[in-house]
């Protein structure tokens, strides 16, 4: 209730200043080398979309909660007195999802089915991704997941209402009682951010993906992007990334995991579970895409990397048996099949060598 009526009072006040009182949501830099003017560096929080004022007949929704901020994505809820169509922010306008130069508030759908062109991708191991993905979900959500013929991740919006109705308190609404539900759960807002939100994101699992330079090999991980990366876009001719550095054509952006490597963090001196590895760096992806941001951070912008630490202490509030297992800290990854046909290859030689 209290993020509820942050919510409606963060809007209120937004609505009172008007549209034309909005700083430019862009912060991001682009692939030439864009200089940024004093108010994009200061708008590094994206703001609230205003949903038209056409009747009483609309509610907000909380569906896009940003680490680290108060403020809330504000969605219009298809009625039947509504036309089709989803709300974002007048900044949204100002380039494309495929730019790489764009930096805007994902246009996230209302549960009425309407089209977006994003969503979430699997490809590789798809059995080993879905366990990874249900894990994120929770045990409670993992039957919420689908995947269709093309690969393409979906929640079952239909199923998810029913959840969150089983949990509804007297007076809330639908809509509040949902969003509460998905607050709840990082894991669960995660995967709505990334199944109902703009941009494409493609997670593999493998240790071999296609970028839009070819087949690679995936060592541990691989999170690429088309935005701009100082520790990346300086060291490359005209400031642009090389094909292998960016995702493969279609997407916005490539994770890829290697099952085979497993990672130990050094502080808990733990194995860190698979569900949180692809957690982090599916976090990590949203960041970068959707607020623009570096991975490492820039000025008074976090890194893309914090930002999915952060996001790991929260979904560690919320489930107890992470009290020590998630990434914070130096991680060590190790690729366990490698390193056993390593000494493999090492005793045959000892072997050999004592004939």
């Amino acid at each position: 209730m209290i993020a509820y009526i942050l919510a409606v009072s963060l809007f209120a006040l937004q609505g009172a200043a008007g549209p034309g009182g909005q700083n430019s949501d862009s912060s991001g830099k682009s692939g030439a080398h864009r200089k940024q003017s004093g108010s994009e560096r200061n708008s590094g929080r994206p703001r609230l979309a205003h949903p038209p004022a056409d009747g009483p007949s609309q509610e907000i929704r909380l569906l896009n909660l940003v680490p680290k901020s108060p403020a809330f994505s504000v969605v219009r809820l298809q009625t039947k007195d509504s036309s089709a169509g989803s709300q974002q922010s007048p900044a949204a306008s100002q380039g494309s999802p495929s730019d790489p130069g764009s930096h805007t508030l994902p246009e996230m759908s209302s549960r009425s089915g309407l089209n977006h062109r994003g969503g979430l991708w699997l490809t590789g191991n798809v059995q080993e991704g879905m366990a990874r993905l249900a894990w994120i979900a929770g045990p409670e959500n993992a039957g919420l997941l689908t995947i269709d013929k093309s690969g393409q991740v979906r929640i079952d919006e239909s199923l998810l209402g029913k959840k969150a109705e089983s949990s509804r308190t007297q007076g809330q609404s639908p809509a509040l009682a949902l969003s509460l539900y998905i607050l709840s759960n990082e894991g669960l807002l995660l995967l709505e951010q990334l199944t109902q939100g703009h941009r494409k994101y493609h997670l593999h699992i493998g240790d071999r993906v296609l970028t839009a330079g070819g087949e690679v090999e995936v060592k541990s991980v691989l999170n690429l992007d088309n935005n701009f990366d100082g520790r990346i876009n300086s060291y490359r001719p005209k400031g642009v990334k090389m094909p292998s550095e960016r995702p493969s054509q279609g997407f916005d952006a490539l994770i890829s995991i290697n099952p085979d490597v497993v990672w130990y963090n050094l502080g808990y001196q733990r194995v860190i579970s698979p569900g949180i590895v692809t957690f982090h760096e599916l976090a990590e992806a949203h960041a970068k895409l959707e607020y623009g941001l570096e991975y490492l951070p820039n000025g008074l912008l976090p890194g893309a990397h914090s930002v999915a630490v952060e996001r790991e202490f929260r979904l560690q509030s919320q489930r107890p048996a992470l009290h020590n297992a998630i990434t914070a800290g130096e991680n060590l990854s190790i690729n366990a099949v490698q390193e056993s046909r390593k000494r493999s290859t090492r005793f045959a030689a000892f072997l050999g060598s004592t004939r």
